[in-house]
């Protein structure tokens, strides 16, 4: 069961290392994209930490 805890937070990280990434590239139309799919990305990370 640990292991899948583990995988939980690797996702979780991976994802807020893309979402740094895309802020730094351009805050305009894609940061409005960016946060749809982090929302999105999150809800995602979290029904399967549960």
């Amino acid at each position: 069961m640990g292991e899948v805890n583990d995988t939980g937070g690797i996702v979780y990280s991976i994802i807020q290392i893309l979402v740094l990434i895309y802020f730094r590239r351009g805050q305009n139309h894609d940061a409005q994209i960016c946060k749809h799919h982090y929302h999105f990305a999150f809800s995602v990370a979290g029904r399967s930490q549960l």
